[in-house]
């Protein structure tokens, strides 16, 4: 039994070095990126050229309980600058509460006014968003088709900005970086903005300047019709079905584009249930998607980086695993004396932190300079640290489930439409607050033990594990205590007939 955990144990130590490496030499190259300058568009591009030459456009907005939110993106959407006769607005409502009545009354009165808008329901959401845009694509014979969630403000110029990069024959999907109404809300929004503000910004456009895969986000962009037809369409029973659309476009010769310079304003999950929700779906849909297409991409005449780039972002989540073992397995080797075949000694593992630190520091603030013009916002980067460590339980779980499941059920992701106004009580739609379940519980049980653990060590003067005991004891219990913290309800909603 010593031997299989001093191996777990110093794989799991190899595995975090390596992963460190990783990340910081992905770092400079996707910096390198990130201040190259931005591709010059004419004038005609710009303004759409003449109206004649626009191509035909459905929006689709699919919509499940999302009653906050609703009015706002289908007026959003009406508001859309295109010429009517080739424009389509589709609201696919597969909601069961009182966002029906919402939606359809709205789209009702844009209708009426001459806008082009129809309300799609189905009495059965089967396939949940992939088998509602499916389901919308089945009536509209548009070529070029827009994407936005419940949650998006589209720009009034959005397509007449984008539909004239779809004159590159090979273009199968364009998306733009996300805004965000609520990022300085409290500490966790800035922290989730912060992320993805470098995720989107720097990750996904480095990716796009070299030519390599990029994953449509699942919203906030346009596809081209004649390649969603090719890939088979919204693939129906996947979680994370936008990634799984993007890379079999790639392997069937489609080229995807991201544009830096445009922005849709979102929204960010408020509170921790609720992120941890948003988190949890995406790294349980990882799973079936890096089955789905491991075969098909190891198979492909292609290049090498390109193969390492589509299966890196599917697999990305398993770091979870490798940061939650560690967790566990550090106090049991540093109490049990659990002997190392290995001692990387102070100074390489001190390295490998201030890499670490430095790498955050740089690819967290560039990102925070390109959408906010600040870079102070980087002083959150050494948060991310303990939020993954307080993460990694839920995580594995969802990495475990989605690599031995086939099938998910989509779980949505709360949004309140406060619009960031902290002053301002909105309290989670019917059924709209997340169950917590027993994680929080658990993680809050695993944040005592590391403390106590965290004690035990700075009783004996091992100050260097106590400090990361202490580190880990703090994270978990952060991430386990605030996941308690659930929305107020709102009061029971009349349920669709």
């Amino acid at each position: 039994m010593e031997s299989v955990s001093v191996a777990l144990l110093e794989l799991t130590r190899l595995l975090l070095r390596l992963l460190t490496l990783t990340f910081c030499i992905h770092v400079i190259g996707w910096l390198r990126s990130a201040w190259r300058p931005l591709p010059t568009r004419t004038e005609e591009q710009t303004d759409g050229a003449a109206e004649i030459a626009l191509p035909s456009v459905v929006v689709q907005l699919p919509l499940r309980n999302e009653i906050d939110v609703a009015e706002r993106v289908i007026t959003a959407a009406a508001a859309l600058d295109y010429p009517g006769d080739r424009l389509d607005i589709q609201v696919l409502d597969d909601s069961s509460d009182e966002t029906v009545t919402v939606s359809q009354d709205r789209a009702r009165q844009l209708a009426a006014d001459g806008c082009p808008i129809r309300w799609l329901g189905r009495s059965e959401p089967v396939g949940d968003k992939a088998g509602a845009l499916n389901a919308g694509l089945a009536q509209s014979d548009a070529e070029l088709v827009a994407v936005f969630d419940a949650d998006n403000i589209p720009p009034q110029d959005f397509l007449r900005r984008h539909v004239e990069a779809f004159r590159d024959p090979q273009l199968g999907f364009l998306l733009v970086r996300w805004g965000y109404t609520n990022r300085q809300l409290n500490p966790l929004t800035r922290l989730q903005a912060l992320i993805l503000d470098a995720v989107v910004g720097v990750g996904q456009h480095a990716r796009s300047l070299s030519g390599l895969a990029v994953t449509f986000n699942g919203t906030a962009g346009i596809l081209r019709r004649r390649c969603l037809d090719e890939a088979g369409g919204w693939p129906e029973g996947l979680v994370t079905e936008d990634q799984a659309l993007s890379f079999t476009a790639h392997l069937r010769g489609w080229r995807g584009e991201q544009r830096r310079e445009s922005v849709v304003p979102t929204e960010l999950p408020e509170r921790m249930a609720s992120f941890q929700i948003q988190q949890q779906r995406w790294a349980f849909g990882s799973g079936p998607t890096l089955r789905q297409l491991l075969v098909p991409v190891l198979r492909a005449p292609v290049a090498g980086r390109l193969r390492a780039a589509m299966l890196s972002h599917p697999g990305r989540h398993l770091a979870f695993p490798i940061i939650f073992v560690s967790c566990v397995l550090v106090p049991l080797a540093t109490f049990s004396r659990v002997p190392y075949c290995v001692d990387y000694g102070v100074p390489v593992n001190l390295a490998l932190l201030l890499m670490l630190l430095m790498g955050l520091l740089s690819y967290y603030g560039v990102g925070a300079r390109l959408a906010t013009g600040r870079w102070r916002g980087a002083l959150l980067a050494p948060l991310i640290i303990p939020l993954s460590s307080g993460m990694s339980l839920a995580m594995n779980v969802s990495v475990v489930r989605g690599l031995a499941s086939t099938r998910g059920r989509f779980v949505r992701t709360p949004k309140l439409g406060s619009g960031g106004d902290a002053s301002r009580d909105v309290p989670a739609g019917p059924g709209y607050a997340p169950s917590a379940g027993l994680l929080p519980v658990v993680k809050c049980l695993v944040g005592v033990a590391h403390g106590y653990q965290a004690f035990l060590a700075f009783s004996h003067g091992v100050l260097v594990y106590g400090a990361f005991l202490l580190t880990v004891a703090l994270a978990f219990l952060w991430v386990g205590g605030a996941s308690l913290i659930k929305s107020r309800p709102r009061p029971a909603a009349r349920a669709r007939g």
